[in-house]
């Protein structure tokens, strides 16, 4: 929370808050806490259920870990700069980067998926496939 603080009180104090949502930022909120997947789409089919009782957390180190109650799988994530043409966002060219070396449901995380918007509290991405398929995901708290 401090961590927030200090960033909104530095963004103002330096006018730099043009309404691009940099790298940094969205590493500093990533970091911030732990997060529920509220959605994941995959070829318009909701695969949100299986991520139910998991808490993300994501590490200063690239670590990603998801703990249930019974149950705690770690990958690693980052946070990418993509300047190719083919984002489906082209206001942003930032990409959340998941990889988690497990099969189904958690394969169904890796990707580097275009970040759509994010602020404190959600974290909106999206993936479209070379087929015109449009799988969403959403971090929430």
């Amino acid at each position: 929370m401090n961590r927030l603080l200090l960033s909104a009180v530095a963004c103002l104090a330096l006018s730099a808050c043009s309404g691009d949502n940099s790298k940094e930022e969205l590493e500093s909120l990533a970091q911030d806490g732990e997060w529920t997947i509220t959605k994941l789409t995959d070829s318009g089919t909701d695969e949100s259920s299986y991520f139910i009782d998991y808490r993300f957390t994501f590490a200063s180190g690239g670590t990603l870990k998801a703990t249930s109650s019974s149950d705690t799988i770690t990958g690693t994530w980052s946070i990418t700069e993509d300047d190719s043409s083919d984002d489906s966002n082209s206001g942003n060219d930032l990409d959340f980067v998941i990889s988690i070396n497990e099969s189904f449901p958690w394969d169904e995380l890796n990707d580097d998926w275009d970040v759509q918007s994010f602020t404190a509290s959600e974290i909106v991405l999206i993936d479209e496939s070379s087929d015109g398929d449009i799988d969403e995901l959403t971090f929430s708290k």
